[in-house]
């Protein structure tokens, strides 16, 4: 049963443990899996994941995919990665820029500089590298990878982009309703007419790699989206002169596309509009318009320390001219995927590689109509991405069949390696004819049919591929040369690399193939699609991979179902054997983890085998997974259950623990609690003991003694030396006086210790103020009475 509402999208998590189909474009579609949908915020919709993770979905949904890779990746830390496929049109570039902001959201939010870095990123290359089909109004022409760096604390640290393969088709071929790049349109709608005077634009229509297309789409605002491109530009560092450079760039690939040849009396090759070449193409990219002339007519190239020099038809001219125009387009394209990835490097201690990494990877659709070189490359991309999903289903088989459990799975092919060496091998083989060998699209086709004879997968005469997705017809024609379109003949990149434009040197300089030596080390475009195309499924191979296709309802833009088009691709995509593989068989755990984390077990049980498995699932049976249908099957050595089942299981735990966290937590806060009020008493005592010492301190009583003390030592020491001085004779008498004196001072220095271990005892008792204020009056009253006894005895000397 399904209901239209646009492009809908299946989602699945390693893989098709749920069956999603959810439209991206206004709502809610099904196909018998439930329906998804846009969430609500303040009455509106929205594609904020924070707002779907609050409203707690029971149906599955693209953004599960990606929460679930990303809580992967904090629980393991090891790679993740989230895999989108489908054909041309069914929406894999909206999803994957959804999943972008996705991952974004969670990591650091989309207002951080990591956020605003990435969604800018995008703007721009689907300005640059997207264009519009007759069922798509943003196809992405070029594969992405993006791979996000997450540190320890969960935030993103640092980005890489990497594109794959650019095709760049649309420049000259296109469909009726069809565009080639975006960033050409919104050029002429956005841009000021002085701008465009000085690049010596006028109107669209003027301009052969324009023709025969359409110059607007409904519902698409390029003046909007060229003002919005601008902005993104300059947010991302592009200063004013950068930017200017690129649109001088794309307008210098115009005006090329209006270059016509003739043919003189020999039928070699003469520029008919020098004008167009010398007035406009020369003066953009900086660069002698003779010379230019000449690079182009007469084109050489170094090979293994031979020069070839051709002299064109001019057929083989308009072919050069398009091959400087792909190879300009290209480079162009990197040097701002380069500049990208310049902003996108973090501030972290850490380097990239060694942290863990989510990569979201975006592939061209596979394509079955107007196949062409292109295509062949992209649709292997597409084989191989579908042998490792079909990997998974077959892997997935084996582990249930080695654990010995009976399984209902339909016969399934997993295998597509046959088409993917024969993809591959055709590659080669075009590759053995690449233009230094002055070899053509027909040799190139005799060649490769008679590999094509030896296989069941093809028909020789019409290159007819039985790829996993169908049928698909490749027209060969001028393969040869795509497959050298990002080499730049010798002549004509010398003169570039000589520009008084800098970007324009920066650009040949920087994104040149290598120079080869012998025809072994001849990099091109094929060869450096498999290189880079091995480098990236081995890092997919080395992560968890969690996959989502995209289907597409109808050929057409009309409001019908094509319901045979929905199940062929269902049918081709393995669902049928996925989706009960990975709903019945979800999740695979071992005995041992599956009896710690949902079992009662009090120490009793030492080893987990089968039969105490099977006693937990009799309990758990009869509460927890109490009405779910199958809920488990019991192997050798694993429990595999359903994902509805670890869903239940998964929250009966964590019910457990907040209840386990909140009894240690009021235990915690009592202990605390009983700690501080001890801490209190006894600052109670100290505050009680120190405020009773600064009372006596100011006792009338107590600074009386004080005083008294002080005055009496001043009078005896004064008479003493008055005595001495008068009573010069009286020396017995003298020394007399000052034993006693001495013992006075011995009592004195008694009184001090006295006081000293009053104040002692002050702090630790609650000494009675009367019986020391008696204590030290009867000091005062003896002292006094021995100073008058003194001065008695003086008086009768």
């Amino acid at each position: 049963k399904i209901k239209r509402f646009g492009h809908i999208l299946m989602a699945t998590t390693q893989p098709l443990e749920k069956l999603v189909v959810q439209n991206h474009n206004s709502g809610s579609a099904y196909v018998d899996c439930g329906l998804c949908h846009l969430y609500t915020k303040n009455g509106e919709e929205t594609n904020d994941i924070g707002v779907w993770k609050a409203s707690q979905p029971s149906q599955a949904h693209l953004y599960d995919v990606v929460d679930k890779a990303f809580e992967q990746l904090l629980l393991t830390h090891k790679p993740q990665s989230v895999l989108f496929s489908g054909i041309v049109g069914s929406g894999k570039t909206t999803n994957f820029n959804l999943s972008v902001k996705a991952v974004v959201q969670l990591g650091n939010g989309l207002d951080s500089r990591v956020g605003t870095t990435l969604t800018k990123a995008h703007t721009v290359l689907e300005a640059l590298g997207n264009s519009v089909l007759s069922n798509s109004k943003n196809h992405s022409n070029f594969g992405q990878s993006l791979k996000i760096y997450v540190g320890s604390n969960g935030r993103i640290s640092s980005s890489v982009l990497e594109t794959l393969l650019l095709d760049k088709s649309s420049l000259f071929t296109r469909g009726k309703d069809e565009r080639t790049f975006h960033i050409i349109y919104q050029i002429f709608a956005g841009m000021d007419v002085h701008k465009k005077a000085s690049l010596y634009l006028t109107q669209a229509e003027n301009y052969a790699l324009l023709s025969s297309s359409s110059l607007t789409v409904e519902g698409v605002d390029d003046f909007d989206k060229f003002i919005e491109t601008k902005e993104a530009l300059e947010e991302l560092g592009f200063s004013e002169e950068e930017q200017d450079n690129i649109f001088r760039l794309i307008a210098a690939i115009l005006h090329l596309g209006n270059l016509t040849f003739g043919a003189d009396e020999n039928g070699i090759a003469i520029l008919e509009n020098e004008e167009v070449l010398e007035d406009h193409v020369a003066v953009l990219l900086g660069v002698s318009g003779r010379e230019l002339h000449e690079a182009l007519l007469r084109p050489t190239r170094t090979l293994a320390g031979e020069t070839f020099i051709r002299k064109l038809t001019p057929v083989q001219a308009t072919r050069a001219r398009d091959n400087v125009i792909n190879a300009l387009y290209d480079r162009t394209f990197r040097w701002v995927v380069d500049k990208i990835n310049q902003n996108l490097k973090g501030s972290s201690k850490k380097g990239p590689v060694e942290l863990p990494y989510i990569e979201l990877l975006d592939i061209p659709g596979f394509s079955s109509v107007n196949a062409g070189f292109y295509n062949l490359n992209h649709n292997l991309l597409n084989e191989k991405l579908q042998q490792i999903f079909n990997s998974e289903i077959v892997g997935k088989k084996l582990e249930l069949m080695a654990e010995q459990v009976k399984t209902d799975i339909p016969p399934f092919s997993s295998s597509g390696k046959p088409m993917i060496d024969l993809i591959a091998s055709a590659l080669q083989t075009l590759d053995e004819h690449a233009w230094p060998k002055k070899l053509t699209d027909k040799s190139f086709q005799e060649a490769f049919g008679k590999l094509l004879e030896k296989s069941n997968l093809a028909d020789a005469k019409s290159f007819t591929l039985n790829q996993f997705a169908g049928s698909v017809s490749y027209n060969v024609d001028n393969w040869v040369v795509l497959n050298d379109s990002t080499a730049l003949e010798d002549n004509i990149e010398e003169l570039l690399l000589h520009s008084t434009s800098e970007l324009t040197i920066d650009v040949c300089d920087t994104f040149r193939p290598p120079n080869p030596v012998d025809g072994e080390d001849y990099v091109s475009v094929s060869k450096e699609f498999l290189t880079q195309l091995e480098s990236i499924f081995k890092q997919v191979l080395k992560s968890r991979r969690h996959f989502i296709h995209c289907l597409q309802l109808s050929k057409t833009k009309d409001t019908v179902i094509e319901e045979g088009l929905i199940r062929e691709q269902l049918n081709y995509l393995g669902a049928e054997a996925g989706e009960k593989m990975f709903h019945k068989f979800a999740s695979a755990i071992k005995f041992s983890l599956f009896g710690r984390k949902y079992s009662n077990n009090d120490g009793t049980v030492k080893e987990w085998d089968r039969e105490a498995i099977l006693r937990i699932l009799k309990e758990l049976s009869s509460s927890v997974l109490a009405g779910i249908a199958q809920p488990v099957m019991v192997g050798k050595t694993k429990v595999f259950i359903t994902s509805s089942a670890l869903l239940a299981l998964e929250k009966e735990r964590k019910k457990r623990i907040l209840e386990t966290v909140e009894t240690l937590q009021a235990a915690t806060r009592g202990f605390i609690a009983r700690k501080q009020l001890a801490q209190m008493r006894s600052a109670i005592v100290i505050q009680r003991v120190v405020r009773r010492f600064h009372t006596m301190a100011q006792d009338h009583w107590t600074q009386l003694w004080m005083l008294t003390t002080d005055l009496s030592k001043q009078k005896y020491e004064k008479e003493i030396t008055d005595a001495a001085a008068k009573q010069a004779t009286a020396t017995k008498e003298l020394h007399s006086v000052q034993d006693r004196n001495t013992a006075i001072s011995d009592k004195i220095e008694a009184m001090k210790r006295e006081i000293a271990l009053m104040q002692a005892q002050l702090s630790q008792s609650n000494a009675d103020k009367a019986a020391l204020l008696t204590n030290m009056s009867a000091v005062v009253t003896e002292n006094i009475r021995m100073t008058k006894e003194i001065a008695k005895r003086l008086e009768k000397k």
